[in-house]
Formats: structure tokens, C-alpha cells, sequence
């Protein structure tokens, strides 16, 4: 189903159960000198988690504090299994082992769902159709390849797309189109290389001839060098600014369980 808060998230679901199970029938169940200790651990880790998925939500349109927010959370289930796995082998009298292990399990499936979550959502960086997103200042559009176009007015529902076609943003489109400028850019020096060779080959000794088999294999190259040389620069411009724009973007499906975010 859409993701149209933090509630529907499934981690979230499942890290607020949890919550509730350790303060019912785990806290409680540790002798009173936990109290400072293994108790307040407990309880401050296994409340941590649902309230930093709920904190981060708000900041998921910022990709990388999303992710610290993911990272965090992820810290503090593995926190939680270490801490209920010292409750479980230090009091095996006072608290139920079975439950322990089972909690155990939980927030393991809790930290792989957290890491599933930011991987996903940092394929998907662009949250313009997450319907609680904030419309942008100006119109926009969004490409859906390979059928139609998406048109999407700040305030107005967009046009929908026919199929299950999916919507790629104009970024991933720029850099599709850079990669396969600079690949076909290397096959054309190539190709006149191969062509001036051939041409020098059944020159016979021409000097008409092969001066014009020199003269294309001199300006093929020129061209091969002038593409290597930009792309060169181009990587270096990519790698001082954090843009990449020699790449074949792919898209990723971003479902969380049963819950599924709309790409």
C-alpha cells in the first residue's frame, strides 16, 4: 500500500510492537539492580527506534539525513539484541528465554528491513510523487519510459501514465544520453581507424591514395583522443562536484515487505 506517513511504514509497525513487549514483559522481569543498568538500556534503545524512524520520516526529501536516521536506528536494534541476549543468559530464572530469543529475531528483521529501507529509498532519490511530498516551485517533468510523458502541476493530481510504466526524472535521462554520446563518439574513431587502414591497405602504392588513407587515420586519431581527453575531464568535473554523469540508470523496485513506496 502507499507510504503516507511514518505509521504505515511495516519497520515501524514491527519496532513499535517490540517496544511494547520488552517494557511489558522484559523490563519488568530484571531484578532492581538493572535498574540504572540493563533496564534503562532496554528501555531507552528499544523506545530509540520507533521515534528515529518517526523523526527521520519528516526528513526523507533530505537523502542524507534519512540515511543518518536509518543508520541510527539500524545502531540501536543491534544495540537491543546484544542487550536482550546478556537479559536472557544473566537472568534465564527471570525472564523467559524463548520470548528473549524471539525478540532477538525481531530486531534482526528489523536492522535488514532498516538497510532494505535506505538502500531503496536512496535508488529512488526523488520523492515528488510520495503523495504527502511538498509540490515544488514550478512546474515539472517527469519522463516515463518507454511509452508517455508525465506532467505534474504543483496542487493538481498528475496525468496518469498508461501501463505500469515507470517515471524516470530528467537527471538519470542526461546521463543515458552523455554515456551513449561518448560511446558512440569511440566507435566512430574506431571505425574511421579501421576505415583509413583499409583504405592505406588497398592503396597499392598510390600516393593520392595514401596520402588520403594518412589523412583519415590522422583524424580519427585526433577524435579518439579528443574523446578520451573529455572524458577524462568529465569524470574529474563529476568526481570535485559529486555528480555523476556517465551512467546507465537502472530502476530498482523500493517495497518494504508488504509495503510498497510509489516510484
Amino acid at each position: 500500500m502507499p507510504i503516507r506517513s511514518f505509521l504505515d511504514l511495516d519497520v515501524y509497525q514491527r519496532a513499535y510492537k517490540a517496544t511494547v513487549i520488552v517494557h511489558k514483559d522484559i523490563i519488568p522481569r530484571l531484578p532492581e539492580n538493572e535498574k540504572y543498568d540493563l533496564k534503562d538500556q532496554l528501555s531507552r534503545a528499544s523506545k530509540a527506534i520507533p521515534a528515529i524512524i518517526a523523526e527521520g520520516y519528516a526528513r526523507k526529501h533530505h537523502r542524507k539525513d534519512w540515511q543518518k536516521y536509518i543508520d541510527n536506528a539500524i545502531g540501536e536494534a543491534n544495540e537491543m539484541i546484544v542487550h536482550l541476549s546478556l537479559a536472557k543468559d544473566l537472568y534465564p530464572r527471570l525472564v523467559d528465554s524463548k520470548l528473549c530469543d524471539e525478540l532477538i529475531e525481531t530486531y534482526n528483521i528489523i536492522g535488514k528491513q532498516l538497510f532494505r529501507l535506505g538502500k531503496s529509498w536512496n535508488a529512488n532519490p526523488s520523492t515528488s510523487s510520495l503523495p504527502d511530498s511538498p509540490p515544488t516551485a514550478r512546474p515539472h517533468i517527469l519522463f516515463a519510459l518507454p511509452t508517455s510523458l508525465t506532467l505534474k502541476i504543483p496542487g493538481y493530481s498528475s496525468i496518469p501514465i498508461p501501463g505500469n510504466a515507470p517515471d524516470v526524472g530528467i537527471s538519470p535521462i542526461i546521463q543515458t544520453g552523455v554515456t551513449l554520446l561518448f560511446v558512440f563518439a569511440v566507435l566512430l574513431s574506431l571505425f574511421f581507424l579501421v576505415y583509413g587502414g583499409i583504405r592505406w591497405i588497398v592503396s597499392g602504392g598510390n600516393k593520392e591514395k595514401v596520402a588520403q588513407a594518412r589523412q583519415t587515420l590522422t583524424y580519427a586519431v585526433i577524435g579518439l583522443i579528443i574523446v578520451l581527453l573529455s572524458f577524462f575531464i568529465v569524470n574529474v568535473i563529476g568526481g570535485v562536484f559529486g555528480i555523476n554523469l556517465l551512467s546507465i540508470p537502472l530502476p530498482e523496485p523500493s517495497c518494504i515487505g508488504s509495503n510498497c513506496i510509489i516510484p
